[in-house]
């Protein structure tokens, strides 16, 4: 008999309706949970250069949104945040 590492591979089976369900709802809730955190995030940061502008800058103040904004996906969320931090290093 051949030692087991030796033995040849089976090929991985197509996943089931049920478990391709449950990566997607993995997959969907990882991505919510990440969405919510760059929302806290920007929601302090813009906080922080709120109060930075007003102190030191007023005019910058004419550039910050009265709300912040809300992201419907990961990507968009982190190119705000981007932004956001170029402001705040101005």
């Amino acid at each position: 008999m051949a030692p087991k590492w030796f033995r040849r591979r089976r090929e991985p089976e197509a996943p089931t309706p049920e478990q391709q369900r449950k990566r997607e709802e993995l997959r969907a809730r990882e991505e919510r949970r990440v969405l919510d955190e760059l929302h806290r995030q920007t929601d302090a940061l813009l906080a922080e250069y709120r109060e930075l502008a007003r102190r030191h800058r007023p005019e910058k103040m004419v550039d910050l949104p009265e709300v912040p904004p809300r992201f419907t996906s990961v990507e968009e969320g982190r190119a705000y945040m981007e932004r956001l931090g170029a402001w705040i290093r101005e």
